[in-house]
């Protein structure tokens, strides 16, 4: 599905580029309908290709367990001390 999103965006923006090439840059009002026929797809595209390789969230719930899993090995080991005593 992602590929498909991606080739479709990617046609979209072929069409816009024939049309550049055919009729000129735009005139006018046309120029809000040309940006927005332009940015969305090349903002899709981005989010598209970055989205599999940022993902702050995953990488702050691993800090997390990193630091419960050192805590609980910490615990153990001063329990460890106090049995030893």
């Amino acid at each position: 599905m992602r590929v498909l999103a991606i080739i479709a965006n990617l046609v979209l923006l072929g069409i816009v580029a024939f049309l550049l090439s055919e009729k000129g840059l735009p005139r006018g009002e046309e120029w809000w309908l040309f940006l927005g026929l332009v940015v969305a797809p090349v903002l899709s595209i981005l989010a598209l290709f970055t989205e599999g390789r940022l993902k702050p969230p995953e990488l702050l719930s691993l800090s997390i367990e990193a630091k419960k899993a050192r805590l609980r090995k910490e615990i153990a080991d001063a329990s460890e001390g106090t049995r030893q005593h």
